[in-house]
């Protein structure tokens, strides 16, 4: 990888359209468990388990929200034909990574907790297809800060 300078960026490693496209089709497929443990989860948030379960199901509409803002850039990246304009769409997907992994980090770390405090199975387990899910994407999109 390269580092690229574009005049008011930091310095920023090159991704290049492979790696990039490849984390953004991770990160969909994982998208897609989140999504089907999202649609599971809603029917569990009744009960002992209610307030941890909604409590999951606001940190993975945050983690989802988080996300997108990166594959937006990635995809705009893997279509760029011009070097500069590739550039300045590196810089601004490595700008977004460091805060959007700040993000998912913190909101990995609060559905562990909300987990802490589920007595049902059932819940418990579709929570920790969820996290998992959130943790694959997260590794994911670390790839492309290193």
């Amino acid at each position: 990888m390269a580092l690229v300078v574009v005049a008011g960026w930091h310095q920023a490693r090159a991704q290049s359209v492979a790696q990039v496209r490849s984390v953004v089709a991770s990160v969909r497929a994982q998208d897609k468990l989140l999504q089907a443990a999202y649609d599971n989860l809603i029917a569990m948030a009744i009960g002992e388990d209610k307030q941890a379960v909604d409590g999951v199901l606001d940190d993975m509409n945050m983690f989802r929200a988080s996300v997108g803002t990166v594959v937006a850039v990635g995809n705009v990246l893997v279509d760029m034909r011009d070097p500069l304009d590739a550039n300045v769409a590196r810089a601004q997907l490595q700008f977004s990574l460091g805060n959007v992994l700040r993000a998912l980090d913190i909101t990995v770390k609060y559905t562990n907790s909300y987990m802490a405090l589920m007595k049902g199975p059932a819940a418990l387990a579709e929570a920790t297809k969820a996290r998992d899910a959130m943790v694959a994407s997260r590794d994911q999109l670390r790839s492309l800060a290193n």
